[in-house]
């Protein structure tokens, strides 16, 4: 954590982005419809953490496709 706080404190996208991943419907289904309830879909949220705007802010297509990879 520390390596990729100082990578993105000084302007770099870390080599390895940190993240948090969780399943909210798997303990409170009530974010999703009754249809999609019934055909047993799922969510899934992937927060990339010290990924900051500014990193983001000059060419936000490229800085994406960039951390996708």
């Amino acid at each position: 954590m520390q390596d990729s706080y100082e990578q993105a404190a000084n302007g770099q996208l870390p080599d390895k982005l940190p993240s948090e991943i969780y399943c909210h419907s798997l303990t409170d289904d009530s974010i999703l419809s009754p249809e999609l309830r019934a055909k047993g879909f799922q969510t899934l949220t992937l927060f990339g953490l010290d990924t900051p705007f500014s990193l983001f802010q000059p060419d936000n297509e490229s800085m994406r496709a960039q951390a996708q990879a």
